[in-house]
């Protein structure tokens, strides 16, 4: 997982020309765990506010524990424990090394945001990218507003909603800047399924993800 972090010039943003957003798949979650959405393959928990609460996929897809304090959860084959607060093995026969028998609990994430994938236009190509703020051409008169961009850049899964839901939980527990503008891109593998072939993707000829090598 890469961080970056960028402060935000009016220049930047204006350059930025955006001219499409489409949709891609999504969880939506049960009336049970809040009827909302969540990123694809995540585990939906019901939120102490009744709102939807997702586990990323890679704690376990659609498997992961919710604790019953509504904030946080467990990977699959963890429960959720009080005292102390975290999350316990619910068999040492399957997680033999001491090291991984007892994890922090997960904190929910909640994007309804990644329900819309933007499109930066690249000439005739389209990069896609989630946005916590809407289609970046639509910022451009409010850009002095925002006091900080994070760029959340996604591994080999290309869970870019994933990622993208995670990074806004953590942005919601700094105090340091008031208005964060989060994007997150996302590489799209000929192998996955894209709102239309003018997103760009990327051969997995050596099975390493070619768009990380930059």
């Amino acid at each position: 997982m890469r961080l970056l972090f960028y402060r935000v010039p009016t220049l930047f943003l204006s350059c930025l020309v955006v001219l499409y957003h489409e949709t891609i798949a999504y969880e939506t979650c049960s009336t049970d765990t809040g009827n909302g959405v969540c990123p694809d393959g995540n585990t939906c928990c019901l939120m102490r506010d009744g709102s939807s609460g997702c586990i990323s996929s890679d704690m376990g897809g659609h498997n992961a524990s919710c604790c019953e304090d509504g904030v946080t959860g467990c990977a699959v084959g963890y429960n959720c424990r009080q005292k102390p607060y975290d999350c316990v093995a619910a068999s040492t026969k399957t997680m033999k090394d001491p090291l991984v028998r007892v994890l922090p609990r997960y904190r929910l994430c909640k994007a309804p945001e990644i329900k819309t994938v933007h499109g930066l236009s690249l000439g005739a190509a389209r990069l896609a990218y989630y946005s916590s703020h809407g289609p970046i051409e639509n910022i451009n008169t409010n850009a002095s507003s925002i006091d900080m961009a994070l760029i959340m850049l996604h591994g080999a899964n290309r869970n870019a909603d994933d990622y993208f839901c995670s990074a806004l939980t953590a942005i919601g527990l700094q105090t340091r800047f008031s208005n964060v503008l989060l994007v997150a891109p996302r590489f799209f593998s000929e192998i996955d399924t894209r709102p239309d072939n003018s997103f760009l993707y990327w051969k997995e000829d050596d099975g390493q993800g070619p768009w990380r090598y930059g």
